[in-house]
C-alpha cells in the first residue's frame, strides 16, 4: 500500500508541475517516474497501393517504437503466430509519419508499442491497425478476382473476372495441393495453360488423363502477366476441383441408341405412309390424336402428312402450366437423345408466304428429379433465294452440348415446333438428321 500511495502522490504532484509548467518538456516526464512507457495515442494507418503510412503521436519518454505486421488478425489477449509476421522494425520519433512497403493484395495486421531499455522501462501496451494492399497498375497486373473451377463429364469449365492492363493469364493444373505465394513440386504439375486476356469465360480443357475413369482432386493456380509493358505478375489464385467421370445413358428408346462418336441417323419421314398410312394417319392425312412414333422420331397430333419426305407444321396448342417456359401439345417434333451431338434439319416455306415464321427447338431434361425445359433454339426463319424450295442451304444445326445434358436421367427430348399462325401448307420440316458428339 505505501508503494501505491507513493506513486499516486508522484503522480498527482507530477501532473500538477505538468499544468503549471510554461515549457513541458522531457525532463517533466523524467520526474514523473513512470516505471512502463506511455502508450502511443493517435495512432492512425493509410495505404497507397504497397505503401503503408504509419502516423501517431510520439512522448519522450520512448527510446523508440516496436512495430510489427501480421497476414493473420491480432487478438491483444494473444501472441500472434511468428509464422505470420512478414514486416518487423524500430520506429525513432523523427522518422514518424513512417512508411513501408508492404505485398500487394495483402490484409496486413499491424500492432506497435513504445520502449525504453536505456531507462529500464516497461513496455507500453500494443496499440493496432490493419489495411489491406492493393497493386501498383504501373508495376504489376492486378489479381484476377473469383476463380472457380467447374468439374463435367470429361472437362473442366475454369471462370475468373478479368482485369485491365493484364494481356495473359497463366493457368497451371497439378495433382497436388498448390499454396499461394509458394512454388509448388514441379514434378506435380500436371497442364499448362495460356489464355489470352480477350477469351470470353468459360475457359474450357479436357480431363488430363482421359483413358483414366476414377474421380481424382486436382489444384490450379491461376495468375495475370503482361511482358508486353514490362509488369511484374500478378499473385497466384488457386482453387481446387474433383473430376467426375460421367457415363452417358444409352436408352435403346432414344434416336441415337448404338451410334458410335460422329455417327450420323437420318429419319425422312417416308416411314408414315407405311400401309397406306393407316397405322398413323387420320382421314385427312393428319397424324392421329395422341400422336405417333416412327423410325425413332415422334410426331405431334395435326401435323400434316404429305406423303412425301417432309411434314407440314403449323402452331402449336401449347401448354404454360407443366414447365418454365411454353410447351406444344400437339404439331411438334420430337426425338430422344442419350449424349451430346447435333440436331438438323431442313425448313421450307410456302413461296407466296411474307411473314416469316419461328423455329423453337427445346430441350426437355429432368435433372435431381426436377424437369427443366429450355430453349436452344428461338429464331425467326431468314428470308433468302433458296427458302422456297428444298435446299441444304436451308438446314438448321443445333448443338446439343454436354452441359445441357449433364446430370439428366430419363431420355433428354428435343422437340421442334412453330409459331406460324396459319393453318394452311405454308411450312415444310423436312429430314431429321443426328450426328453424334466426337
Amino acid at each position: 500500500m505505501k508503494a501505491l500511495y507513493k506513486y499516486m502522490i508522484t503522480l498527482v504532484v507530477g501532473l500538477f508541475a505538468l499544468a503549471c509548467s510554461p515549457d513541458p518538456d522531457v525532463t517533466i516526464y523524467d520526474d514523473l517516474g513512470f516505471p512502463k512507457c506511455l502508450t502511443p495515442i493517435s495512432f492512425s494507418t493509410d495505404v497507397k497501393y504497397t505503401t503503408i503510412t504509419v502516423r501517431f503521436t510520439t512522448f519522450p519518454d520512448a527510446e523508440g517504437y516496436e512495430f510489427e505486421v501480421y497476414t493473420a488478425e491480432i487478438l491483444p489477449d494473444e501472441e500472434p503466430w511468428p509464422d505470420d509476421l512478414i514486416y518487423k522494425d524500430t520506429i525513432r520519433s523523427e522518422q514518424v509519419p513512417y512508411s513501408f512497403e508492404a505485398p500487394d493484395e495483402t490484409y496486413c495486421y499491424m500492432r506497435m508499442r513504445a520502449f525504453n531499455n536505456k531507462e529500464n522501462k516497461k513496455p507500453s501496451e500494443w496499440v493496432y491497425s490493419n489495411e489491406k494492399t492493393d497493386v501498383d497498375p504501373n508495376v504489376t497486373c492486378p489479381t484476377p478476382s473469383d476463380a472457380k473451377a467447374k468439374a463435367l463429364s470429361r472437362k473442366v469449365s475454369f471462370t475468373w473476372t478479368g482485369q485491365p492492363t493484364v494481356k495473359d493469364y497463366v493457368l497451371e493444373v497439378y495433382n497436388e495441393n498448390v499454396v499461394a505465394r509458394k512454388d509448388p513440386d514441379p514434378q506435380y504439375l500436371v497442364a499448362t495453360y495460356t489464355v489470352p486476356s480477350s477469351h470470353i469465360m468459360p475457359y474450357v480443357i479436357w480431363y488430363p488423363d482421359d483413358n483414366d475413369y476414377d474421380n481424382h482432386q486436382y489444384w490450379f493456380r491461376v495468375r495475370g502477366t503482361n511482358e508486353d509493358r514490362n509488369l511484374k505478375p500478378s499473385r497466384w489464385v488457386t482453387g481446387t476441383y474433383t473430376t467426375s467421370h460421367y457415363y452417358w445413358q444409352d436408352d435403346e428408346d432414344a434416336f441415337d441408341h448404338a451410334l458410335w462418336n460422329g455417327a450420323t441417323r437420318n429419319s425422312d419421314f417416308t416411314h408414315l405412309g407405311d400401309q397406306d398410312g393407316a397405322l398413323y394417319l387420320d382421314a385427312d392425312d393428319k397424324v392421329k390424336a395422341g400422336g405417333v412414333t416412327v423410325d425413332g422420331v415422334n410426331f405431334g397430333a395435326g401435323l400434316l402428312y404429305d406423303w412425301n419426305d417432309y411434314v407440314f407444321m403449323n402452331k402449336c396448342t401449347q401448354d404454360n402450366t407443366t414447365y418454365t417456359m411454353t410447351s406444344p401439345l400437339d404439331q411438334f417434333i420430337k426425338i430422344g437423345v442419350n449424349r451430346p451431338g447435333t440436331l438438323s434439319f431442313i425448313v421450307r416455306v410456302k413461296n407466296n408466304l411474307q411473314t416469316m415464321p419461328e423455329i423453337r427447338v427445346a430441350l426437355l431434361t429432368t435433372i435431381a428429379n426436377t424437369p427443366t425445359y429450355t430453349y436452344l433454339y428461338n429464331q425467326r426463319i431468314v428470308q433468302t433465294s433458296t427458302i422456297y424450295k428444298k435446299n441444304e442451304a436451308n438446314r438448321i444445326s443445333i448443338p446439343v452440348t454436354y452441359d445441357d445434358l449433364y446430370g439428366s436421367t430419363g431420355i433428354p427430348t428435343l422437340c421442334i415446333f412453330s409459331t406460324l399462325t396459319t393453318s394452311s401448307k405454308d411450312l415444310y420440316i423436312y429430314s431429321i438428321r443426328w450426328k453424334n458428339g466426337e
